[in-house]
């Protein structure tokens, strides 16, 4: 083949290329976008995370010692105890602090550049999100409950119980919006503007995630399984992201997942249940059986995430979550001109 057709060739393949790439994840290339950049950012958010965290930290240990005992490991709420509620506002902070002052310093962006190509947190998205996630949930509830009916039941709190109830509610909102922040605002945006290509960067971010949560007590109970379930509730999730364009949505499911299973319906083993209104103590975990031998676990997951899907992203639906107008992709990089064919 004659050189003019390798440039053919080439030039076909580059048009190919371009074409794949992610309109969303092109919308971060502003400021300071670039290799070096990225990994300079990801590094410096990660040492800052770990500097604000260490000078935060003695505060929860103040707080603590007012009741003289130790925070668990896994923080969970007790009501009558501030200083399980506070600490999901101590976990966030050096987060989103991390992040907004990579952003602005090491990337030249706005801090608001992670919430999304328009900059703000629409929360009618959020609420859009939140409510479906709800029916889902609630929904998934109710198989299990059919599944195995003696293994629900309803924690008598009395009404005083209610405000540690929506306290709860509120402060996993900071928590959720956390880690939503800088998986989803800052990762996924700052790798995708080098590397933008959906089928690459949402499998690496979600994977790194839901492996950050596998010490968590509640997915470890079921190790595998909880894992399976977290990573495709994470692929959707940050794919509802990139296609609304706005961090709302996924820290609307987010928060509700993180609602649901600290004050709702609290799942045992893995999660105490004096806090929740309904305790389910799962009779597979519970025997030490993996929810793989169960069809019914299988298909209630797979089944539930398409519900999901299907709520937000179908237009009959009222929950429908518009895909964002994003801004044209910057102009590929003219390259030179090809030499002219030899005789």
């Amino acid at each position: 083949m004659d050189d003019t057709g390798n440039a053919v060739q080439v030039q076909a393949a580059s048009v190919v290329s371009r074409s794949r790439r992610d309109p969303a994840l092109l919308a971060g290339r502003v400021g300071r976008w670039r290799w070096p950049w990225v990994v300079v950012g990801t590094l410096a958010a990660i040492t800052l995370m770990v500097l604000i965290g260490r000078l935060i930290s003695p505060l929860e240990a103040r707080l603590a010692a007012w009741y003289e005992l130790p925070l668990d490991e896994n923080i969970h709420f007790q009501a009558g105890r501030w200083d399980t509620f506070v600490a999901f506002v101590t976990f966030a902070f050096p987060l989103i602090a991390a992040i907004a002052i990579v952003l602005v310093f090491v990337h030249g962006q706005s801090w608001r550049a992670a919430l999304g190509p328009n900059g703000r947190f629409d929360w009618s998205l959020f609420a859009k999100a939140a409510v479906a996630l709800l029916i889902v949930s609630t929904l998934s509830s109710c198989v299990d409950y059919l599944h195995a009916p003696g293994s629900m039941r309803l924690v008598p709190h009395g009404l005083s119980h209610l405000p540690w109830l929506l306290l709860g509610a509120l402060v996993i909102l900071p928590q959720a919006f956390a880690e939503d922040f800088v998986f989803k605002g800052y990762l996924t945006r700052a790798w995708g503007a080098v590397l933008p290509y959906r089928l690459i960067i949402v499998p690496l971010c979600a994977t790194a995630f839901t492996t950050l949560h596998a010490g968590n007590a509640d997915v470890g109970a079921d190790l595998s399984f909880n894992l399976a379930g977290f990573l495709l509730m994470e692929i959707l999730a940050f794919n509802l992201f990139l296609r609304t364009g706005s961090l709302a949505t996924a820290t609307g499911l987010h928060w509700m997942n993180n609602v649901f299973a600290m004050c709702l319906v609290t799942t045992l083993p893995g999660q105490p249940g004096d806090f929740a209104v309904i305790e389910f103590q799962h009779p597979l975990m519970t025997a030490g059986v993996s929810k793989w031998s169960d069809p019914v676990e299988i298909v209630s997951v797979l089944a539930g995430t398409a519900l999901l899907w299907a709520l937000l992203s179908s237009p009959r639906s009222p929950l429908y979550l518009p895909s964002a107008k994003l801004p044209a992709p910057p102009p590929p990089t003219a390259s030179p001109p090809s030499a002219p064919p030899g005789p």
